[in-house]
């Protein structure tokens, strides 16, 4: 199921909700509260403006079908801070979903639609955070222009949308949990919400700072690393189904991100997630030729979580849909018999 709605209109993803799931849209002093109470989806969005350009969606919620927010930018490309306490959701641009207490930064461009996916039947906990850069940059120019990697963060994008995976960060953790737990409950939590709000934003803004200064150090590789990496890599083409994250990886190797990123880029041109991909898509498109599982089995057998997510990559690679390339492999065998 697809949903749409606009950067620069936040109601419309809030009625988009309303209508698709009978949901309640409650305006309470926190902004607007919508419940979902449906078949295809049950739990609560939370909907909040604050000053500065900042603003914030909380999902607490499981949905019963694969669920996409297609996010059209012609008319505003804001920032988009995202913070999962839980596995499963994707964004468009992410190599990969959000992991357990794992932050994303998110630069979107005009005319480049971005995408968040929701799986099907796990419990979702999200914070979304969208920041109006020149609004939100105005009263802190100062602090900004210390940093290389903020300076290009707040300058405009131009034609692509960009995103940055951090590093998994518990102390935000915390954060969230004392705001969806404590602060949204209390009658007097308003007056510490956009406080709160604004100390999450201060730490995935402060997270991608560090993943972007480890980036520029400890970047020289030695052959040990690079044969550790190569073992990795062959481990992976073996079994590309296995539950492969960076922070396992790393562990495995025991290279820190950046490095491991490095050696999969010197080593196969290609970044360790995309390198998984592709060892994913080359495993599937062998399974749906030569055995009869479905699709849904075919995405379970190669360690992905959303259907919808793998016909999308798997038709940018083989340029029809799983399905499609299922069938034409089922059609050469019936052709082969009859002959």
């Amino acid at each position: 199921m697809i949903l749409n709605t606009y950067a620069n209109d936040p109601l419309s993803l809030q009625e988009n909700l309303k209508h698709t799931f009978d949901a309640i849209c409650e305006k309470n002093e926190f902004g607007k509260r919508v419940i979902l109470d449906h078949p295809q989806g049950s739990g609560e969005v939370y909907f909040q403006e604050f000053h500065d350009g900042v603003s914030m969606e909380l999902y607490d919620c499981t949905f019963r079908e694969e669920i996409t927010i297609n996010i059209q930018t012609a008319d505003a490309n804001p920032l988009y801070f995202l913070y999962s306490l839980l596995p499963g959701v994707g964004f468009s641009h992410l190599p990969r979903g959000l992991g357990n207490f794992q932050a994303a930064v998110v630069r979107s461009s005009k005319n480049d639609p971005l995408e968040i996916y929701f799986p099907k039947d796990i419990p979702i906990q999200l914070l979304i955070f969208k920041i109006d850069k020149e609004l939100y940059r105005k009263n802190r120019n100062k602090l900004i222009a210390k940093k290389e990697a903020l300076q290009h963060l707040f300058e405009e994008q131009e034609t692509v949308s960009t995103a940055h995976l951090c590093s998994p960060n518990i102390c935000i953790a915390d954060l969230y949990q004392k705001l969806s737990l404590s602060t949204l409950k209390d009658p007097n939590g308003i007056y510490f919400l956009e406080a709160e709000a604004n100390l999450i934003v201060g730490h995935i803004l402060t997270q991608y700072v560090t993943d972007n200064d480890l980036k520029e150090t400890n970047w020289i590789l030695t052959t040990s690393e690079l044969e550790r990496v190569r073992q990795m890599a062959n481990r992976i083409c073996q079994d590309p189904s296995d539950a492969y994250t960076i922070q396992e990886l790393s562990r495995r190797t025991g290279l820190n991100p950046y490095k491991l990123q490095e050696a999969f880029k010197h080593l196969y041109k290609s970044t360790a997630v995309k390198f998984i991909q592709e060892k994913r898509l080359i495993k599937a498109a062998e399974l749906l030729g030569t055995s009869e599982y479905n699709v849904t089995q075919v995405v379970e057998e190669i360690g992905l979580s959303s259907k919808s997510y793998f016909s999308k990559i798997f038709k940018a690679k083989y340029s029809s849909c799983p399905k499609e390339y299922q069938d034409q492999f089922k059609n050469r065998k019936i052709l082969s018999i009859k002959v």
